[in-house]
């Protein structure tokens, strides 16, 4: 579970679509995996989109959170769940941030009259040092490029911009009043506003 492989799959499916060049938007590790899209297969992205991460490795911790929240959903007996709010409820008990449990459990899928987790949770604890990392490439992507950074959130942090201009020398940075890590929860209707401006300019 790698930046390049994940981008490789998006390249896959736009290729399969037929819809390259294609504008492409992705939040957090999504737009990790999108901007690695951008710098790898240029020739596939015509815009850029990417809300609140920055081409830069989260360390210093970065990983204990993400640690702590597949703890939990793994010791989360699945058994004894019927539906998502009781999960929530139980899960309250080691994840205190209600945004980030409402986020959680959107995981959790019904089969039948039992829950499951839709992601590989083995797969993500053991893949952390690369999904809070970013991989190391030449060049840099010439296309309109746009980052969305939450005000609230310290995702995309000043010391960043050097690093985001350099691989994204068009990029257009938007900051999103009121919103965390996920403007489009927080803040919708101004991160709609964002992306309708984005996605009607021209390159």
């Amino acid at each position: 579970m790698t930046y390049p492989e994940m981008a490789d799959d998006v390249a896959g499916y736009i290729q399969q679509e037929g819809i390259a060049p294609a504008d492409v938007i992705g939040h957090s590790m999504g737009g990790k995996t999108a901007m690695v899209l951008a710098l790898t297969r240029p020739e596939l992205v015509r815009r850029l989109i990417v809300v609140d991460i920055a081409p830069v490795s989260y360390r210093h911790g970065a990983q204990e959170p993400y640690a702590n929240y597949i703890a939990a959903m793994k010791a989360l007996d699945l058994d004894k769940i019927s539906r998502r709010a009781e999960a929530e409820a139980i899960l309250a008990q080691s994840i205190p941030d209600a945004a980030m449990r409402s986020f959680i459990v959107q995981n959790l899928e019904a089969q039948g009259e039992r829950y499951k987790w839709r992601i590989n949770l083995d797969g993500i604890a053991a893949n952390l040092e690369n999904l809070t990392g970013f991989p190391t490439i030449d060049g840099h992507f010439d296309g309109q490029s746009t980052v969305i950074a939450g005000d609230l959130s310290n995702y995309v942090r000043p010391r960043d911009e050097n690093e985001i201009h350099r691989l994204f020398p068009k990029v257009r940075i938007e900051v999103i009043e009121g919103a965390g890590h996920w403007p489009h929860a927080d803040q919708p209707d101004r991160l709609m506003k964002v992306l309708d401006r984005a996605l009607a300019s021209q390159s």
